[in-house]
């Protein structure tokens, strides 16, 4: 028994060297973990400190640097200790840091704080003209960038020809058989004294040669009218130096269509005409005048009478107007044949009524001459431009 005991003594004594040494075991290993985690931890700060100095040396390489990036610092250490700062100093410690902060002086490079300016003042500037746009008439202004082509047919051109190139390109093609105001442009292989010619020549319309259409097609888009105006000295569509209808036509065309342009008055701005003709040919000549910025009356009354700046009518309806010879020779209205407002249309230079006064109206024009006022021009603006 006392063996026994002996022996249940050592094999105690022996399971407690066990466990001690097991213990001194797993301590060691917990040392070398905490070992090993605090190496991966410095590791990972000497990271985060490459990093954090790469950001600084970028920053200091932007265009625009403060003043702090600019001033000497010590090299940036990581504390790899424990926090030992009392609590009751940190508050004190943000202080400080707060005061340094607000005394930085912020610095600006030179060079672009000027680039800066000048591109301060250009937006200043687009902006005022932003601000100037509010008293431009945009619709006015896009009505006209977008004018609609309305086209007139005539002699020579094929009807379907137009069709053809309007259909492809865009526009309106009038139908109506004499000028309208709507009328932009009128195509021809000729100029003549058709009225649909005529009006066109006296409203400042294009007047384009036929081939326009064709290069245009071709050209998948409207070209330029100038290249293919007819009286464009530069064309030989006619002879400009001849002394034919064509060419003086051609002439009218391009003459008046520049005065249009530039914003001239009107060939017949400042007429009021009375008309005595019958049926088609009143109309003609109506439509003819108020195409050239003309005004007409239908009354021949004694108010209306001393408004009116010519009467136009020919030796055979000359005495449907005798009941008013005395007043119209009184307020010195010209009496005159219709072909005046085809030369005067057509004339470079001011065509004087003396030379179409109706033969009947003669004698009372002569009698009346030195009492009135008399004008070669329908512009007048003393006397209702009288002619």
């Amino acid at each position: 028994e006392e063996d026994d005991i002996e022996m249940d003594d050592e094999e105690e004594e022996a399971a407690k060297n066990d466990v001690t040494e097991a213990t001194e075991i797993i301590e060691d290993e917990a040392e070398e973990n905490k070992a090993e985690e605090k190496t991966k931890s410095d590791d990972s700060y000497k990271k985060d400190l490459k990093g954090l100095e790469s950001l600084l040396e970028s920053v200091k390489n932007s265009p625009v640097v403060s003043l702090a990036s600019s001033i000497k610092r010590k090299p940036m250490q990581l504390d790899m200790s424990d926090d030992m700062t009392p609590t009751s100093n940190k508050p004190q410690k943000a202080k400080e840091a707060e005061k340094e902060k607000e005394s930085q002086v912020l610095w600006v490079d030179p060079v672009d704080e000027k680039n800066r300016e000048a591109l301060a003042m250009k937006l200043r500037m687009e902006t005022q003209d932003l601000t100037n746009l509010g008293s431009v008439n945009f619709s006015e202004n896009l009505s006209e960038a977008v004018e609609q082509r309305v086209f007139l047919v005539a002699g020579g051109v094929e009807e379907k020809e137009l069709e053809e190139a309007v259909g492809q390109l865009g526009g309106d093609i009038s139908t109506s058989n004499y000028f309208d105001k709507s009328v932009t442009h009128i195509i021809s292989g000729k100029v003549t004294r058709s009225e649909k010619m005529l009006g066109c020549i006296a409203a400042g319309r294009w007047v384009l040669h036929q081939s326009y259409l064709k290069d245009s097609v071709e050209a998948g888009k409207w070209l330029l009218e100038e290249p293919y105006e007819w009286g464009n000295p530069e064309k030989d569509f006619v002879d400009l130096t001849s002394s034919s209808i064509e060419a003086n036509l051609s002439r009218t065309a391009r003459r008046r269509r520049l005065i249009r342009d530039e914003g001239g008055d009107e060939v017949f701005s400042g007429m009021l005409a009375y008309i005595n003709l019958p049926g088609n040919r009143k109309g003609s000549f109506t439509r003819l005048i108020l195409a050239g910025g003309g005004r007409i009356t239908e009354s021949l009354s004694d108010e209306v009478i001393p408004t009116i700046t010519h009467v136009i009518t020919d030796t055979k309806h000359f005495s449907n107007l005798q009941t008013k010879l005395s007043k119209l020779g009184e307020c010195g209205i010209p009496v005159i044949e219709a072909m005046y407002l085809n030369d005067y249309l057509t004339s470079e230079k001011q065509s004087s009524v003396e030379s179409y006064i109706v033969q009947d109206y003669q004698s009372i024009w002569e009698s009346r001459k030195r009492s009135r006022v008399v004008t070669d021009t329908p512009t007048n603006a003393v006397k209702k431009t009288r002619v």
